[in-house]
């Protein structure tokens, strides 16, 4: 007992001092070495002690700074940010110009719509836990999927425009369908992006960290669509 007591006591005490003076605090990869060559290095010590391992597991965690963390964890988040930021702002500015669409039967197209976006969305999100294809396991691999989604809001707006131009064909089923595929990848990318950069960190505060920085992006996502949306609105581009 009397061995493991000066491991543990040495290390609160450095503990104490990076607290107080955070100018202390070494790289990752300096700490990641001095954890492996650290006072609980005798075998016999980890074994008999089980709390001295644990305590030199973690000490790296002790010796990262926190600007250290968040900017590690900043870059591998960093493609699932920007898909989610795609994925988010194109749904919601899509979804302001419903109005635009002219109906082609009886149906109320902009209300049918709006239930179509809704129920879509929601069954992506499910889905991204049953079907997982090979070209949507890396967090840049999302990006590219959100860049292919926005396809489909042009062909949206080509639609509207075609719409009131009569060059474009139009059909109920026809943009009823585009609504749908384009919702479900919705769906689908949110809870994927949110998924992979909750998986980049390998601790609690990383998680959390990620997390806070995701939900930024998702807020940053909303605001610009819908300034957006509005300042379209406004220069009357688009006639309903």
């Amino acid at each position: 007992t009397s061995s493991a007591a000066a491991p543990v006591g040495a290390l609160l005490e450095e503990w104490a001092a990076l607290s107080l003076n955070p100018a202390l605090v070494v790289p990752p990869t300096a700490a990641a070495a001095r954890c492996d060559a650290c006072v609980c290095d005798d075998a016999a010590v980890r074994a008999a002690h089980p709390a001295a391992r644990a305590l030199s597991s973690a000490r790296t965690l002790l010796l990262l700074s926190r600007r250290t963390l968040s900017s590690y964890v900043e870059r591998l988040i960093r493609p699932c940010r920007l898909a989610l930021f795609l994925n988010i702002w194109s749904s919601i500015f899509t979804a302001a110009f419903f109005a635009y669409v002219q109906p082609q039967s009886d149906f109320d197209i902009e209300e049918l719509l709006y239930f179509i976006r809704l129920f879509s969305d929601l069954l992506g999100r499910p889905l991204a836990r049953m079907v997982r294809p090979s070209w949507a396991r890396e967090p840049n691999q999302l990006v590219w999927i959100a860049c292919g989604r926005l396809s489909l809001m042009a062909v949206f707006f080509l639609y509207i425009a075609g719409g009131h131009g009569g060059w474009f064909p139009q059909s109920d089923v026809f943009i009823t369908l585009v609504t749908c595929v384009f919702s479900v990848a919705s769906g689908y990318l949110a809870v994927l992006s949110y998924e992979y950069a909750a998986a980049a960190g390998e601790t609690k505060a990383a998680q959390a960290y990620a997390g806070t920085r995701m939900n930024t992006a998702f807020q940053i996502a909303t605001f610009t669509s819908v300034v957006a949306g509005v300042a379209v609105s406004s220069l009357n581009i688009l006639q309903p």
